[in-house]
């Protein structure tokens, strides 16, 4: 129940997360949002922003204007002047409705429907499809001057969620994620290219759309930067980190302490990486620098690093720092996207065919695995689950003296959980919603079995879900080659979070333009 709870507070805006990147506390800074009162008192508008600030750290109401709907103006389809300080967003709250140059400003907006009753609401429709047709990359939410009590809280909490949004797309502007990788592609599996293919078209535009659609900036850093920061890590911090981690673990099996010291060196060169660089969240190319995978092998540079990422991946997780394996790079944005969302951390991880599980009684239907050897131990945003440290699913990979080390953690059942990914190329977002069964129950042997991390997540619309029904007949790795080819595009891999962040994804993605894939 405490959960429960909390997480209804983080997605009302009322949790800003203290250390969700590794960056300068400017990235910290609200969003700076004007308030437009269109037809409604200045009492009204007065109560209105100060329930807003009060409800959603994340936004802070720099300009105020209350408009008559009657009063004729001489600007009326041109956009508004915008004086500094500038603008992160507009809330337009909506007595009748607003004129075009409140609509043509190129700002994420709020339209609030502030009308009465009955007759008035077709007043709030013509503000919509006024929006519509300037182009406006708007939401909406309701506000009523005239509500009860009760209903007014409601509508207030509402409004607070979709305002922390203006917040999350200001935490996004300006900041940085790293990509430790030695060739030039992007999100190279899930667009099912192999690495020896030279740069595309897609490799060359991504980093840029990234940049306009969201304002992530890509730092590439190549395997030597890395290794000469490992090499310099003084033996005494690497020692302290590996204690601490056999400290706070239930158990460790199939690894020697030598194993968690490389990944304890790993995890302080990459944390320097975060400071030095400025940057918010991390991910290493696994796949080529750690496991010469993927026909990596005949390739000169693969292979050069000698430390899993999942410990990594933990200890990061802690500061609410988004990290995962493998360079996919649209996972880590929608992992930071979740996060500043939510608070929690999200679950970057392959997906794995439920068919490869024998079941313990009746076979469950419907559901997704999302499976990884390293995951974040706060998906709550409060409080760290337990875990155990181990040998990682390639515990070959480095010869017979030294083991990858994984990590695997349990996943409370019964919660409501999401799955999603941002698909930044084609401005597309998938987002299901679910509830997390309780996998060691109802599969046999499930811990020790293909990835050392495995959620089961029963999808809520399975009928309207691309990626079900899953295939008997398939591997233990479903291949989206078995989707519809529109859908193909999407990968192997998307991220969990918990709580139902579909809502508020729907939301975000109006605000920056991009299509919600959540049917067939």
């Amino acid at each position: 129940m405490r959960r429960k709870l909390f997480w209804l507070l983080t997605i009302a805006g009322t949790v800003w997360p203290a250390s969700a990147a590794a960056g300068s506390p400017s990235k910290m800074e609200t969003a700076k949002v004007e308030a437009v009162f269109v037809s409604v008192s200045r009492d009204f508008a007065a109560g209105v922003s100060r329930s807003i600030e009060s409800r959603c750290p994340a936004v802070k109401i720099v300009r105020t204007d209350v408009v008559d709907a009657d009063a004729s103006s001489a600007t009326s389809g041109t956009p508004a002047p915008r004086a500094e300080p500038a603008l992160d967003g507009l809330m337009l709250f909506c007595g009748a409705p607003p004129e075009d140059r409140h609509l043509m400003t190129g700002l994420p907006t709020i339209l609030v429907d502030c009308t009465a009753p009955g007759s008035a609401t077709a007043q709030f429709k013509k503000a919509v499809a006024s929006a519509a047709q300037c182009g406006t990359r708007f939401i909406t939410a309701r506000c009523r001057p005239d509500a009860s009590e009760d209903a007014s809280a409601a509508e207030l909490k509402a409004l607070a969620e979709k305002a922390n949004l203006l917040g999350v797309l200001k935490r996004l502007r300006n900041s940085k994620l790293i990509t430790i990788q030695d060739h030039d592609g992007f999100n190279r599996i899930d667009q099912g290219v192999y690495y020896q293919v030279p740069t595309q078209d897609y490799d060359r535009e991504y980093p840029g759309m990234l940049k306009d659609c969201l304002g992530i900036e890509i730092v590439v850093v190549r395997s030597g930067e890395l290794n000469r920061l490992v090499a310099e890590i003084p033996q005494d911090a690497a020692e302290k980190i590996a204690k601490m981690w056999t400290d706070e673990a239930t158990e460790v099996k199939n690894v020697k302490h030598h194993d968690i010291l490389r990944a304890a060196r790993s995890y302080l060169a990459q944390r320097e990486l975060l400071r030095k660089y400025d940057a918010d969240a991390i991910t290493l190319e696994t796949a080529t620098l750690t496991y010469k995978a993927y026909g990596s092998d005949k390739m000169e540079g693969f292979g050069e690093v000698r430390a899993a990422q999942p410990l990594v991946i933990m200890e990061l997780s802690k500061e609410y720092i988004p990290a995962c394996c493998q360079s996919h790079i649209d996972c880590l944005v929608t992992q930071m996207i979740g996060t500043y969302i939510s608070g929690g951390s999200g679950f970057t991880g392959d997906f794995l065919n439920d068919w490869a599980f024998e079941p313990s009684g009746d076979r469950p239907e419907n559901v997704m695995i999302v499976a990884h050897c390293g995951a974040p131990i706060t998906p709550y945003g409060h409080d760290r689950l337990p875990y155990l440290i181990r040998d990682h699913i390639h515990n070959t990979a480095f010869g017979p003296k030294d083991t990858p080390t994984g990590t695997t953690i349990q996943w409370p059942p019964q919660e409501a959980a999401s799955i999603v990914k941002f698909d930044v190329y084609r401005k597309q977002v998938s987002a299901f919603s679910g509830e997390v069964l309780d996998g060691n129950a109802v599969y046999q042997d499930f811990a020790n079995q293909i990835c050392r991390n495995k959620i089961v997540i029963r999808i809520d619309d399975p009928a309207n879900c691309y990626m079900l029904p899953s295939n008997p007949n398939a591997g233990a790795f479903r291949q989206c080659d078995q989707w519809d080819r529109k859908h193909r595009h999407w990968g192997g891999h998307q991220v969990a979070f918990y709580g139902n962040l579909k809502p508020a994804i729907q939301d975000l993605a109006a605000l920056i333009g991009f299509e919600v894939v959540d049917g067939r």
